[in-house]
């Protein structure tokens, strides 16, 4: 899998708040985010250092974010290379929803790829088996 670069299309989903002192929505809503460099990320005051580059990604710029009750949800890039719509992350924490200049963080799925397929093939059944 490519990294989301800050050429790439991304967007979040999720029913989490529409704002800060918000509420829950009651219909699926997407929006796009920008990929944020993680050294621009980490030298913001509210994550000074904290964000993980080898697990983590920073996305939004501002007025679109995930927010409480988005966490779980996927970070969805679509990558030119492939030419295709990828998960890239899952909504993880951030300072706030939608703040300018304070992106949202994610939890990078290529850093979990490889156990996530570890754990599938030990979840294979067979054809006879009963769910």
């Amino acid at each position: 899998m490519l990294e989301p670069s800050t050429a790439d299309s991304c967007i979040v989903t999720g029913w989490g708040y529409q704002e800060e002192s918000g509420s829950f929505s009651s219909k699926l809503r997407e929006t796009h985010v920008p990929i944020i460099p993680i050294v621009i990320c980490n030298s913001i005051l509210h994550y000074f250092g904290r964000v993980d580059p080898l697990s983590m990604i920073c996305a939004g710029s501002g007025g679109a974010d995930a927010c409480q009750g988005d966490s779980g949800g996927p970070l969805m890039c679509y990558s030119r290379v492939r030419q295709r719509w990828e998960l890239q992350g899952v909504v993880s924490w951030g300072h706030g929803c939608g703040r300018n200049n304070i992106p949202g963080v994610y939890a990078k799925i290529s850093a979990v790829t490889s156990w996530v397929n570890s754990q599938m093939k030990l979840l294979q059944l067979n054809d006879n088996d009963i769910l």
